[in-house]
């Protein structure tokens, strides 16, 4: 069934998306509780006020009463990707400024003080039900993790598709060998049901990043514990409020969905087919969805119970539904429909306790939805700075006392426009709730006062926020936007107030508004002595500029044969060391201010000055590509062009890459002519910007790695295998150690 036909048999035509407010009691207390629902890749047009679009079967009573009832955030920003947002929310600080992005993972150094922390200082019970994605597990409290060899002990499964660990013997099995965290409670919370990862199976807690099942309860691994994962956190969220009723608490919900995987309870599957029908008039949707068949297994929808749709799955919503125009939209508006069951549940809780009116409830989503959700009217989604990956729903209710019947708002004006973000959250609740704040210098703002009188928390050009990207940054304001990097010669400038779609680039005809937001951008930068490789680095933050060689180097022969065109693509990379310190807790990952540095030398018989130099990898691809990578000099690694006879020292960021780890380090041989290659390198380090060293990359012999081929994304282990393949353009490449630095004759 095509689009047109599904809507004519519904009988009801598309309607448009808005970015307008969602339009549809009271004694405070001293001490209000205060929920936080933190939805997982949601975006603007996943809630039902802002989609009335019946293609795509939103149905969110609960959290469409949050933002008619109470005051809901026009403008509210985050980060593209979660574990940033996370640490943003939590802390008050930019992530950057914990360690803790703007990729996802890390650890969250908890000597920075955090909402928890500061609610349970003030006598609150603290809780904390899903998804962490914050640090590391810590060592089960009864004993019950292990370390293994994942090669040994794991076997093949055919649910998963995948080699696994073994799922039913309740051990965390601790296969990559990273050292234990100090686990959820650490952080503040009394209470904490979850998981570590960014997302896994919902009915057996599968992670394919551990290869092993992620459930635990406080300091214990619970893997035994089954059940549908949203309605888990529900129920310990539910049964944490009822629990402490006669006490104030704090109850963070950061729950799984809609994050991948897509996964499904029939019932809830069915349940939500029934509404569509009873509430918005949709007809016969579960008469169609249960009979579909499974092109993998050929049972019915209808028979099956536990119901999985991601890629190779049973009901693989793609396989299905080629064009994503009924199936796969219908599948995810259930996906939302359980959410929205959860945060029904939990308002229904606090309504039973009679706290309704004692309770502070706050909405956001930690980044824009994914393909699979919309983000309409906005451009982009998740790992994007566009705004559908960083302007999302967000709504605060307080009943009572802070919500739409709350002067100067009124039923049917209850939208803040004011620009407000997830980083300004900890102080406006801490200040909201009466309740001491113990964190200091934060980048967050107190928008309490704003909020109450409906006035612009951040009203100046300099209350801008930012953010960094792998390839490029982004400053914004209420009204204006900028798109930067230096490697890309990259400056767009969008004025919201006009073009929130961010369809026409105005940085020609605003020239003073982009050179502007341009300076903020890199005072930004350099105030806070942060390293992108889009960037390129002030010499007044280099630790050391000069070169200094000495002992073992790292010697570079090699004989390319033809030109190589497209290097990205066509170049050939030598793995040659693994690092040394990924093994430390807190220092195990790069963090924004870290830089690469390295010597190089090349030798006055090489034919090459331009196509070699150190890379680190980002997995098993080069991170210093074309457009990104660029030196204290503003020249991108791949068009270094050095002097023969002369030892230099380059200086490139790395701290886009945080909080990632460098376990792969590549030689890049990459010329657009062909010749003879002889190069030395030395002293190649990732460096803090205090100073102090990272990792050790190479120094000398005792940082070898096997060497290993990596030409057009496949790695080989041998000269010889990479050789055999038809185009590879060396003859011979030799990576060893010279003897010592004083004996070499150049």
């Amino acid at each position: 069934m095509n689009r047109r036909t599904f809507l004519k048999k519904i009988g009801i035509g598309a309607a448009s998306l808005s970015i307008l407010g969602c339009d549809m009691s009271s004694s405070k207390t001293s001490k209000p509780n205060v929920v936080i629902f933190y939805a997982d890749d949601f975006g603007w047009g996943d809630i039902g006020c802002h989609n009335s679009n019946p293609a795509h079967f939103r149905y969110t009573p609960n959290m469409d009463r949050i933002f008619s009832e109470g005051i809901e955030f026009k403008n509210y920003m985050t980060h593209c990707v979660c574990s940033p947002s996370r640490a943003g929310l939590l802390t008050g600080k930019h992530y950057a400024n914990v360690g803790a992005g703007p990729r996802t993972g890390g650890t969250l150094p908890n000597d920075i003080q955090n909402f928890a922390k500061d609610f349970k200082a003030a006598g609150y019970k603290t809780g904390a039900f899903g998804k962490w994605h914050n640090s590391l597990p810590n060592f089960p409290a009864e004993g019950n993790g292990a370390r293994v060899d994942y090669n040994k002990e794991s076997k093949w499964s055919e649910l998963h598709g995948e080699n696994t660990l073994n799922l039913t013997n309740n051990i965390f099995e601790n296969h990559k060998g990273w050292k234990w965290g100090e686990g959820v409670n650490a952080y503040g919370f009394d209470r904490w049901v979850g998981f570590y990862a960014g997302g896994g199976d919902h009915f057996d807690h599968y992670v394919d990043w551990h290869h092993d099942a992620d459930w635990w309860h406080d300091r214990s691994y619970r893997a035994d514990e089954l059940g549908y994962r949203t309605d888990l956190i529900t129920k310990h969220a539910v049964g944490f409020i009822d629990k402490n009723k006669d006490g104030s608490f704090l109850c963070y919900i950061p729950q799984e969905a809609v994050h991948g995987p897509v996964q499904l309870k029939r019932s809830d599957l069915k349940e939500f087919c029934e509404k569509l029908d009873s509430e918005l008039g949709i007809k016969g949707q579960w008469e169609y969805v249960s009979n579909i068949v499974s092109p993998k297994t050929g049972k019915r929808i209808g028979d099956v119970s536990q119901l999985r749709f991601d890629g190779g799955k049973e009901f693989d919503l793609r396989v299905i539904d080629r064009n994503q125009t009924h199936f796969e939209p219908l599948i995810y508006a259930a996906y939302v429909y359980t959410l929205d069951k959860s945060i029904g549940a939990v308002i229904g809780k606090v309504t039973d306790i009679g706290k309704l009116n004692e309770t502070i409830f706050l909405f956001a989503s930690d980044n824009g939805a994914t393909p699979r959700g919309i983000n309409l009217p906005f451009k982009g989604g998740k790992h994007s700075l566009w705004e559908g990956g960083v302007h999302v729903p967000a709504a605060i209710w307080w009943p009572g006392t802070f919500d739409k019947n709350t002067a100067p708002y009124s039923p049917g004006d209850n939208t803040y426009d004011g620009f407000i973000g997830y980083i300004d959250m900890y102080p406006t609740l801490m200040s909201m709730s009466a309740q001491p704040m113990l964190g200091t210098k934060l980048d967050g703002m107190d928008c309490w006062e704003n909020l109450r009188k409906r006035t612009e928390c951040r009203p100046d050009m300099t209350d801008a926020m930012y953010w960094m990207w792998l390839d490029y940054g982004t400053v914004r304001t209420k009204r204006w936007k900028l798109h930067y990097s230096e490697s890309k010669h990259r400056a767009e400038l969008y004025d919201l107030e006009a073009d929130i779609e961010e369809t026409k680039n105005v940085a020609s005809a605003n020239p003073a508004q982009r050179d502007q937001l341009i300076g903020f951008y890199r005072k930004w930068i350099t105030d806070n002595n942060y390293a992108m490789s889009y960037m390129t680095i002030d010499k007044r933050n280099i630790h050391d500029p000069k070169p200094s060689p000495s002992g073992e180097v790292l010697e570079v022969k090699a004989t390319q044969t033809k030109a190589i065109k497209r290097a990205d693509a066509n170049g050939v990379f030598v793995r040659f060391s693994d690092g040394t310190g990924w093994d430390e807790e807190y220092d195990a990952f790069i963090h924004a201010g870290d830089r690469v540095e390295f010597d190089i030398f090349v030798c006055d018989d090489s034919d090459i000055t331009k196509g070699c130099f150190y890379t680190p990898g980002n997995g098993w691809n080069p991170f210093y590509r074309s457009r990104n990578g660029l030196n204290q000099d503003g020249v991108e690694m791949v068009d270094l062009d050095l002097p023969k006879g002369v030892w230099t020292r380059q200086v490139v960021g790395i701290g886009n890459y945080s909080p990632g780890t460098i376990p792969v380090n590549f030689i890049a041989l990459q010329s657009t002519a062909a010749g003879y290659y002889h190069y030395y390198l030395d002293n190649i380090v990732i460096r803090k910007n205090n100073g102090g060293i990272r990792s050790v990359i190479w120094t000398s012999k005792s940082n070898f790695a096997p060497i290993l081929y990596r030409y057009k994304r496949v790695n080989y282990n041998n000269l010889a295998d990479a050789q055999a393949v038809a185009g590879f353009p060396f003859s011979d490449i030799q990576i060893t150690t010279f003897k010592e630095l004083n004996d070499q004759k150049q």
